[in-house]
């Protein structure tokens, strides 16, 4: 069995596992219908997520294994870019962090 990872950092709740069979990061974003409710806001969070991501993840996320990434926008109204980029690249930062140590404690 996988043992995967997840933590909460407002607007997205982020669930990682390991996939060290897959050349790089396969990566998921999630707007639930739930939350927002029009298919315009949804695709509009989600173009500024998957912006936000690919600005970030060269300078964050290197030298790890690879990972499946979920992230899940929790937030009922849409927030500015500035804000989604702010909080992507600490949950990258995260990201890095856990994968650091989980490599350091099976070393």
């Amino acid at each position: 069995m996988i043992k995967g990872s997840s933590f909460f950092l407002y607007p997205f709740k982020v669930i990682c596992l390991p996939a060290p069979e897959q050349e790089g990061h396969a990566v998921l974003f999630s707007i639930p219908k739930k939350k927002i409710r029009g298919a315009v806001e949804r695709n509009l969070l989600k173009r500024r997520c998957r912006e936000a991501y690919r600005l970030q993840v060269g300078e964050v996320l290197t030298g790890n294994i690879p990972q499946r990434i979920a992230f899940i926008y929790t937030e009922r109204k849409v927030q500015p870019y500035a804000l989604i980029e702010k909080r992507m690249r600490r949950c990258l930062e995260q990201i890095q962090e856990r994968a650091a140590a989980q490599q350091a404690s099976k070393a």
